[in-house]
C-alpha cells in the first residue's frame, strides 16, 4: 500500500526509516560445510568454534555481516534496504566460493526481520496510550522506558504464515518498528498505530526520558502513595471514634483528642512497619502489598 492509497489525515506524518534488514539464505545444498576448512583458505573470515559456533564476515560495500553455520545457512544483518540485503548475500557467496573452492550456490533468500526508526514531531503521553488504546500494549516503566504495542498480521502471499510486529514508543516521541517480514507491512502498522493513538496522546509537559529523570518521577509517586495511604488511616481512625467526644467536658474533650491523635500516628507507624513497598504501577493506582 503506498503513501496515495493511504487516507492520510495528517500531512507532517513522519515516515519510518529502514535501518536494518535480517537476511536468511542458503549456500549449500550439500547439507553443510566445512567451516574449519574454509577459515583455513579464507583469512578475512573469522572462526573460532570455542566462543561461536559460526564464521563472521563483513563487508564495506554494502556495509553488511555474514554468519555462516556448519548446515549451509547464512545470515546477513546490517543492510539498510532489502536489495543490499539480496546483494551482499550473493557477494558473500561469490566471494568464498573463489577463494576456497568449495562447490557453494547460493539459494532460498528470504528477509527474516525489519527494523524500521522514526521519530514523532511531538512529545508523547505513555501513559495515556497505555490506558486508551485497546490491544496488545505493555508499558512498565519500572523496568523499560518505553511502550511496547504489538500487532499480528494476517497471512498473506509475501508472508506464509502470521507474524507478529512490534512497535516501540518513547515519551520524547521516538519509535522502532520492528518484526516486518517487507517495508509495506513496516508502513501500514504505523500508519494504523499513529493515526490512531499517538497523534491523540500527545504529551502537554515534557517530562524528559532520562533514567535520573524517572527516578525521581518514581520518588514522587512513592512518596504520594505514602501520604494518601497515611491520610487516609489518619482519617479512619480519627472519624470512627469522634463520635466518643460528643456530651463530654472540654478537659475531657482535650485529653480524648490527643489520645486519638497519638491513635493514629500509631496507625501510621505500624502501617510503615507492616509494608513492604509501594507497587506504584501507574500515578493513579497505588496498591500496597505487606510484607509476610
Amino acid at each position: 500500500m503506498s503513501k496515495r492509497q493511504h487516507s492520510y489525515l495528517y500531512d507532517d506524518m513522519p515516515i519510518p526509516t529502514l535501518q536494518n534488514n535480517v537476511a536468511t539464505f542458503c549456500m549449500s545444498r550439500k547439507g553443510g560445510i566445512n567451516l574449519q576448512r574454509m577459515a583455513a583458505r579464507a583469512p578475512f573470515m573469522q572462526f573460532n568454534p570455542k566462543r561461536f559456533a559460526a564464521g563472521i564476515l563483513k563487508l564495506d560495500n554494502p556495509k553488511t555481516t555474514c554468519l555462516c553455520f556448519a548446515s549451509g545457512k547464512g545470515v546477513c544483518t546490517g543492510a539498510k534496504t532489502e536489495t543490499d540485503a539480496r546483494t551482499a548475500s550473493l557477494q558473500y557467496v561469490s566471494i568464498l566460493r573463489s577463494v576456497t573452492g568449495e562447490d557453494l550456490e547460493f539459494s532460498d533468500f528470504r528477509i527474516e526481520n525489519i527494523v524500521a526508526a522514526v521519530s514523532c514531531p511531538f512529545k508523547l503521553d505513555l501513559v495515556a496510550i497505555a490506558r486508551n488504546v485497546s490491544g496488545r500494549v505493555s508499558y512498565e516503566p519500572n523496568l523499560f522506558p518505553g511502550l511496547i504495542y504489538r500487532v499480528t498480521t494476517d497471512v498473506t502471499a509475501q508472508s506464509r504464515k502470521a507474524h507478529t510486529l512490534v512497535v516501540i514508543c518513547f515519551e520524547s516521541g521516538g519509535c522502532v518498528v520492528t518484526g516486518g517480514k517487507h517495508r509495506q507491512e513496516i508502513l501500514d502498522v504505523w500508519v494504523n498505530f499513529y493515526e490512531s493513538a499517538l497523534v491523540h496522546h500527545k504529551a502537554s509537559v515534557n517530562h524528559g526520558s532520562s533514567g535520573k529523570c524517572r527516578v525521581a518521577q518514581h520518588h514522587d509517586i512513592s512518596r504520594e502513595s505514602n501520604s494518601w495511604f497515611m491520610q487516609q488511616i489518619a482519617n479512619t481512625v480519627t472519624l470512627r471514634d469522634k463520635s466518643v467526644l460528643l456530651n463530654k467536658s472540654d478537659t475531657m474533650q482535650l485529653h480524648m483528642s490527643k489520645s486519638l491523635e497519638f491513635l493514629a500516628v500509631e496507625s501510621m507507624l505500624s502501617y510503615v512497619r507492616d509494608t513492604a513497598r509501594i507497587d506504584a504501577e501507574s500515578p493513579y493506582t497505588f496498591v500496597p502489598t505487606v510484607a509476610k
